[in-house]
């Protein structure tokens, strides 16, 4: 959600502080349960878990560090560079699934974030 805030743009560096300050008062679990159902409308059950289990894995934790902590950029950093097991675990068909439903979803997902940080927002 912090990085659909920072992406949007605002009139002043009030109006950003104030999102920001609404944004911190929602739990973690609250922005969960509110995007769940969405979510669950363009991503299926073996999916979500194929993509549970590679996110939790070793590979699968230094990607998100590196996407989500890596300093913005117009050209983004070469993601990290995976083990033979790790390649093994990449080539997996029904990761290879997962991760294809995952990025035809990226855009109503996003979109789905903004409508609640709207809603947020308006509180």
């Amino acid at each position: 959600m912090r990085s659909v805030a920072g992406a949007s743009r605002y009139v002043n560096e009030e109006q950003r502080a104030s999102v920001f300050a609404k944004l911190d008062k929602v739990t973690p679990q609250e922005i969960y349960k509110r995007l769940a159902l969405p979510v669950a409308r363009v991503i299926g059950t073996e999916a979500a878990n194929e993509l549970t289990a590679f996110y939790a894995s070793d590979y699968g934790k230094r990607l998100l560090q590196q996407t989500y902590n890596s300093r913005a950029s117009m050209f983004p950093p070469e993601p990290p560079v995976p083990n033979a097991a790790e390649k093994k675990m990449l080539k997996k068909p029904a990761l290879v699934q997962a991760r294809k439903e995952l990025a035809a979803a990226d855009a109503t997902i996003r979109h789905e974030a903004f409508a609640l940080l709207q809603a947020i927002i308006k509180k």
